[in-house]
């Protein structure tokens, strides 16, 4: 990961929500020290968000990749009030997580609700996969942010 990759990756407040669940889910899964959200990541790492927009990346792979696409999303969503709903540990380090929140659209001015399923499968300490599932229809019910 480039310096630039790094700085940006450690720097991403507008998912500091999603972040913090995590790490209150995982709990000592996790290896000490997650910072920042890029933190979460193996070096390697996956993040899949298999119901995206045709044409929309569904697939990064590595912190170089990931921190790249997210750092476009500065500036444009916001996450907040995440909670969890349930937590289903599996096996082979693998984590199922239910949870919910608001994603503001920064441009926009708007919010609204999502729920989201995670298979999360973690490699020493740190997330090897994060395979999010949301509903792709929720943005549509976007209100006004008060």
């Amino acid at each position: 990961m480039s310096a630039d990759q790094a700085k940006a990756g450690a720097t991403l407040p507008f998912l500091d929500a999603v972040k913090d669940l995590l790490v209150n889910a995982l709990g000592s899964r996790l290896s000490p020290g997650v910072a920042g959200y890029m933190d979460l990541f193996a070096e390697d790492g996956v993040l899949e968000t298999p119901y995206v927009a045709p044409g929309s990346t569904s697939r990064l792979q590595g912190k170089p990749a990931i921190a790249g696409f997210l750092d476009t999303l500065r500036g444009v969503i916001r996450l907040t009030d995440f909670r969890l709903l349930a937590a289903y540990p599996a096996q082979d380090g693998v984590t199922v997580l239910e949870y919910e929140g608001t994603v503001h659209l920064e441009k926009q001015s708007t919010r609204f609700q999502q729920r989201y399923i995670a298979v999360l499968q973690l490699r020493g300490g740190r997330l090897a996969l994060w395979r999010e599932y949301t509903n792709p229809l929720a943005a549509g019910t976007a209100s006004a942010a008060s």
